[in-house]
């Protein structure tokens, strides 16, 4: 993973002494490389955290799920406000309405295909096939998104990931572990895991995944 992100002329202490560091940019990548790393800290607490899910979990019910775009923003925003990374949390940008907009959109497709399969079942398995081919193209919408909407010192995160990395990772390999009973299972993870983590920047800076 990228180490040290740090934002543009921080100025730390080492060995008794002052070190400037000077980055173009907060995502430039040599920037990053040039501080120590930092560990990450959870300063939540379980009592705080109840007290979110608790709600979270009552409205979502009384309101048949509606409810539950606006508490996974609240979650998010809980867990990445007391994720620090040098002194500074993260942030989550997201808002519910749109998360909801999406849900409902999915809803309704499954709605449809259920139809579908129910009265014209060799459409179905035209419409199954060609969801194979959509699904990298929609896995690597949900990772965009994702990283878009999550922000570390005012720097927006990216994944830039393509659609065949992901048809590989995400179609073609977990079928070769499927005919190969379950064998290739651990390369499958570790590849799909490596084009995750590639695909991911902090503003231009790129991840690194180690095998």
């Amino acid at each position: 993973m990228c180490r040290g992100l740090g934002s543009p002329g921080t100025t730390e202490r080492r060995n008794g002494g002052i070190h400037e560091r000077r980055c173009d940019t907060a995502g430039d990548l040599a920037c990053a490389k040039a501080g120590p790393p930092h560990p990450v800290e959870f300063r939540g607490n379980a009592s705080e955290y109840f007290g979110i899910w608790i709600v979270n979990v009552v409205l979502t019910i009384l309101t048949l799920g509606i409810y539950s775009a606006w508490a996974k923003v609240r979650r998010k925003r809980y867990f990445y406000g007391n994720t620090v990374l040098d002194g500074h949390s993260f942030e989550y940008h997201a808002r519910p309405t749109t998360i909801l907009k999406g849900r409902l959109i999915t809803v309704g497709i499954i709605i449809v295909f259920n139809l579908i399969v129910e009265f014209i079942p060799l459409v179905a398995l035209v419409i199954f096939v060609a969801y194979l081919f959509a699904l990298p193209y929609i896995i690597n919408m949900g990772l965009r998104f994702n990283a878009r909407m999550t922000s570390y010192r005012n720097v927006r995160f990216n994944f830039v990931g393509n659609y065949w990395g992901a048809f590989i990772a995400f179609i073609l390999v977990p079928l070769a572990a499927l005919l190969t009973l379950g064998l290739l299972i651990p390369v499958m993870s570790q590849m799909t895991a490596t084009y995750i983590a590639k695909g991911y920047r902090y503003g231009t800076a790129p991840f690194a995944a180690k095998r």
